[in-house]
């Protein structure tokens, strides 16, 4: 857990592997609940734009799209 506390998802010397690790959080078991999802994050607003597209042409509940710069890396 300490590891998912940084900001960074950079690998650093000592740490070979971060970015791998820092990755798997984002693994599930077979399924996660669509009531599970309170909003999506994308890299760009032409990607939010797909993502809005993507989610509304399988007939998925409405959840905000925000386009979040910081949540990658």
């Amino acid at each position: 857990w300490p590891l998912m506390e940084h900001a960074s998802f950079a690998n650093t010397s000592t740490e070979l592997d971060r970015r791998e690790r820092r990755m798997a959080e984002l693994l599930v078991h077979r399924r996660v609940p669509w009531s599970a999802f309170l909003y999506v994050g994308a890299m760009s607003e032409p990607r939010a734009h797909q993502a809005r597209t993507a989610l509304a042409s399988v007939g998925a509940p409405v959840i905000p799209v925000y386009v979040r710069r910081d949540w990658y890396f």
